[in-house]
């Protein structure tokens, strides 16, 4: 609204009920539940009998960031119970998260500091390189959703060609 980019009288008539929902890697608890909802509707739809998530991959998808909240845990769900083979989930089917979910510790601060929208701006390049200029690809390789990467794109003004 303070931009202008939003009616002030819309957003109050909008506005009745306000609801907080907090971003799904605050409640990591709720992942097994998910999984068991988005499991149960994609066996109705994909005419499947998977019978959940195994163990060790229901402690990969709650170690796992979520940046893209419950919806990228519904897709990538989806994509498992496309591509699963087995009577329930592996870890395997979830080889994605784990190619993009490094150790917060895997990067040293240098002792003078860093440019943060400098480097976070080169990450990007970097990922719409090695994605040949992909979105979606690039958005993966950084742990981010489509929208997401559409955003810094947006926020450092990179063009398609550069």
């Amino acid at each position: 609204m303070a931009k202008g980019r939003f009616r002030s009288d819309l957003f109050y008539r909008l506005n009745v009920l306000p609801l907080a929902l907090p971003p799904l890697r605050s409640h990591l608890d709720d992942v097994p539940v998910l999984v068991d909802f988005f499991v149960d509707g994609f066996n109705r739809e994909f005419r499947k009998n998977i019978l959940g998530a195994a163990p060790a991959a229901l402690r990969l998808l709650q170690s796992y960031g979520w940046p893209g909240n419950v919806r990228e845990l519904r897709n990538v769900i989806e994509r498992a119970m496309l591509l699963a083979e087995g009577s329930q989930l592996e870890a395997r089917d979830f080889a994605a998260l784990t190619a993009v979910a490094p150790s917060a510790e895997a990067f040293e601060l240098p002792p003078a500091g860093v440019d943060l929208e400098h480097l976070e701006r080169n990450l990007v390049m970097q990922a719409l390189r090695r994605s040949g200029r992909n979105q979606t690809k690039a958005a993966t390789l950084l742990g981010l959703n489509r929208d997401q990467i559409r955003y810094r794109i947006e926020k450092f003004g990179l063009t398609v060609a550069q």
